[in-house]
């Protein structure tokens, strides 16, 4: 009777070690785009929120999480802001999802920034420098798109 108990024991182990490491190398195949800049609704002399947009796809067959995001944004070369993102976000098999975070730019200039850019409908160097956190991997991000600003 001992002996199936450990039998069960290693069984279960086998399993969830299995389990885990099926996540780990799915996490591993996660692919990340920065996609863009956003700005949000301008009201009165309130300064709008500035917002990031991701492209994620997960090619595996297992739902993912994402822990976090974090990293550095370069608009036209220069220092933009800082990424760092904690929220939580389910990524399902074999999908494409965005991931929006929300921006805390270090001084209203960086506001001004973006806003002159898309006043004059001009188009904007955007470099992304950072990395994503799923599952307890840690995967590199270093993404420059050259894009047109828009509003929400």
């Amino acid at each position: 009777m001992k002996r199936n108990k450990i039998y069960i024991i290693l069984g279960l182990a086998a399993a969830a070690g299995l389990y885990f490491f099926s996540k780990g190398s799915s996490a591993k195949k996660l692919q990340v785009y920065f996609k863009d800049i956003k700005l949000g609704e301008i009201k009165g002399l309130k300064i709008p929120d500035i917002f990031a947009r991701f492209s994620i796809t997960n090619p595996s067959n297992n739902t993912l999480t994402v822990d976090g995001i974090s990293g550095q944004i370069f608009l036209n070369g220069n220092l933009f802001t800082t990424v760092s993102n904690f929220e939580k976000m389910k990524i399902l098999p074999n999908t494409n999802t965005f991931y929006t975070v929300k921006l805390v730019t270090p001084s209203i200039s960086a506001f001004y920034a973006i806003y002159n850019i898309i006043k004059k409908k001009q188009s904007a160097e955007i470099e992304f420098k950072g990395s994503i956190n799923t599952m307890g991997i840690v995967l590199p991000i270093n993404e420059s798109v050259n894009i047109k600003l828009w509003n929400k």
